[in-house]
């Protein structure tokens, strides 16, 4: 890391709202920790462009307070030259290629959330839309702004079309709830109530809401409420979705074939019909090696405007099951816990879950710039 300092700021870690806009930063900053604070025997001590002068004194004249502020900024500086990390916070300190990512932000729109890393929007977030009924994340990118999910919509010519309202970016469905069809949008997962309202903590974004799961007649069949976390990294950032399901009745039965779990289409030219790569935690590569086999992750990678990138899916451990894998060379993978039977050709997966102890599904999905390394799915 580079030990280079700027002589205009001091490491700084605050919220900023714009004006006019409901934007807020949780802003990380690292510059002048050492050469904003320098001693000079015949002007004084200069602090950024701000002089306190001493009028020739000696040094050993200056005020408490200006010997204070001394000690802590050389303090300061110590520590960054020594473990960077306990300054800035892991989340900032940059891989080897990367560079630190500015405070994440959120913009409120009609329909969900603008979210971005420093002014690189990074994903967008849909709690409604006309055609998708259901949640969704379209649009993931980078901290370097390299888009790795496809277009949303597909773009006629330069994307494959098919499925555009089914593999949005990111979402989270199933093809068979109690017979209902939330994957292929015949079902919906309507929009309830905001549970917890986006904030800020810590250098993450939390946002959690509720919604209604209604089948094609109407009817009321339970609850789904999602929390989702984003969380920069170096090079790289995470989101954190986590859904609780609610039977309204007695039970809901989750069924067992391909269309369930968390899915995610990368973009075009990420692809293994591209020259994209798909790895499993198990060493496999490849659609076909990886369908239908169990994994604790599965990575898709390849290039865009000719830079690497990348996309991980990691189940939770403490998901009631682990995931099989639906992996496709036209961009599609899907971490699915319920397909056992048809992705693996054993005992029926079907899952019921009782009104007394709801369903609780986590998956990580982790966006990086780089090459993909196994360090990002270590990470807590």
């Amino acid at each position: 890391m580079s030990r280079r300092t700027d002589e205009n700021d001091l490491a700084r870690i605050g919220y900023q709202a714009r004006a006019g806009k409901t934007i807020v930063h949780a802003e990380v900053r690292h510059h002048a920790l050492v050469d904003t604070v320098r001693l000079n025997r015949n002007s004084g001590v200069q602090k950024g462009p701000k002089m306190e002068k001493t009028h020739g004194k000696p040094l050993t004249h200056f005020s408490a307070v200006s010997w204070g502020q001394c000690v802590g900024l050389l303090v300061v500086a110590v520590m960054f030259w020594f473990a960077p990390e306990r300054v800035l916070g892991q989340a900032a300190m940059p891989g080897s290629d990367a560079t630190p990512a500015e405070g994440i932000s959120f913009e409120p729109t009609v329909t969900g959330l603008e979210i971005r890393l420093g002014e690189q929007r990074v994903a967008s977030y849909h709690r409604e839309d006309a055609k998708i009924l259901r949640p969704f994340f379209s649009s993931l990118r980078t901290p370097r702004g390299s888009q790795v999910t496809r277009n949303h919509p597909p773009i006629e010519g330069a994307d494959a079309t098919d499925h555009d309202t089914m593999h949005p970016g990111v979402w989270m469905a199933f093809g068979d709830i109690s017979g209902q069809d939330f994957w292929r949008n015949k079902a919906t997962m309507k929009f309830e109530r905001t549970v917890l309202a986006p904030e800020i903590q810590e250098g993450a974004l939390t946002f959690a809401d509720s919604f209604v799961l209604l089948n094609t007649n109407g009817e009321v069949m339970g609850r789904q409420e999602s929390k989702c976390e984003f969380i920069p990294l170096s090079g790289a950032w995470r989101l954190r979705w986590t859904a609780t399901y609610f039977p309204q009745t007695s039970e809901l039965v989750f069924g067992d074939q391909e269309e369930m779990g968390l899915g995610v289409r990368v973009a075009t030219t990420m692809t293994e019909k591209n020259g994209g790569r798909i790895l499993s935690s198990t060493g496999t590569t490849g659609a076909k090696a990886t369908w239908g086999k169990s994994a604790a992750w599965c990575s898709y990678s390849g290039l865009v405007d000719g830079k690497p990138a990348g996309i991980v899916i990691v189940p939770s451990p403490n998901n009631f099951r682990a995931s099989w894998w639906h992996n496709r060379d036209y961009g599609l993978m899907v971490a699915n816990p319920f397909g056992q039977a048809t992705l693996t050709g054993g005992a029926p997966g079907k899952h019921v879950v009782k009104k007394e102890a709801p369903l609780v599904l986590s998956f990580d999905v982790i966006v990086h710039d780089g090459e993909f390394s196994t360090s990002l799915v270590s990470l807590d």
